[in-house]
């Protein structure tokens, strides 16, 4: 379950114009005025936060297959 800085960064600064290169957080470059770079702190706290909400779809999409009793496989099929 990766996350890529891209995603990290449309989270923890929306709607601001911004370049990175090779997904490295000391490449990025703020294009929009008044806007602070994040620290790695912030990206880090970030992507935690993100792959926690993750984790939490993936346990809700077990539970509600386990309540269906069907596989993940057997819920593709059926709505396909």
């Amino acid at each position: 379950m990766t996350i890529e800085l891209t995603q990290i960064l449309h989270r923890l600064i929306p709607n601001v114009e911004w370049v990175v290169n090779d997904n490295d957080l000391n490449t990025l470059q703020i294009l929009t005025p008044n806007i602070q770079k994040p620290t790695e702190e912030d990206v880090e706290s970030m992507r935690q936060q993100m792959e926690n909400e993750l984790l939490e779809v993936q346990n809700q999409r077990q539970a509600l297959l386990n309540r269906l009793g069907i596989t993940e496989e057997e819920a593709k099929l059926l709505l396909s």
